[in-house]
């Protein structure tokens, strides 16, 4: 153990916590499908602590139910899409420190549509 003139020494042990703030990105490339079509969407969530990710449709919660599902890992897939799928799909991203959100937009073409 170290020594000095001034006194014993002291040993304190510090912890330091790094935060970072969430981020919310959906990765699609597509948003106008046909009547039938399989529609996956995939948001993606940074930030420190670990983000939890939920998805909205037109303002309303989404959970796996029908021809919805929603993964843990923030993939939402719609089955067999129809006009009723047409709307505005977002993704949250939060945690206990900060929360971020972002949206996408998908239009599903009616079969006469899709026709033409």
């Amino acid at each position: 153990m170290a020594r000095n003139g001034l006194g014993p020494t002291e040993r304190k042990i510090i912890s330091l916590t790094l935060n970072e703030p969430v981020k919310a990105v959906i990765l699609t490339h597509t948003s106008a499908y046909d009547t039938g079509d399989v529609v996956s969407l995939q948001c993606v969530g940074s930030g420190y602590p670990q983000p939890r990710i939920d998805w909205t449709f037109n303002g309303l919660p989404l959970y796996t139910t029908g021809r919805r599902e929603v993964y843990g890992n923030g993939t939402l897939v719609l089955h067999d899409v129809s006009k009723a799928d047409d709307g505005r799909y977002s993704c949250k991203v939060s945690n206990q420190q900060s929360s971020s959100s972002t949206s996408t937009y998908v239009n599903v073409r009616s079969e006469y549509a899709s026709k033409c």
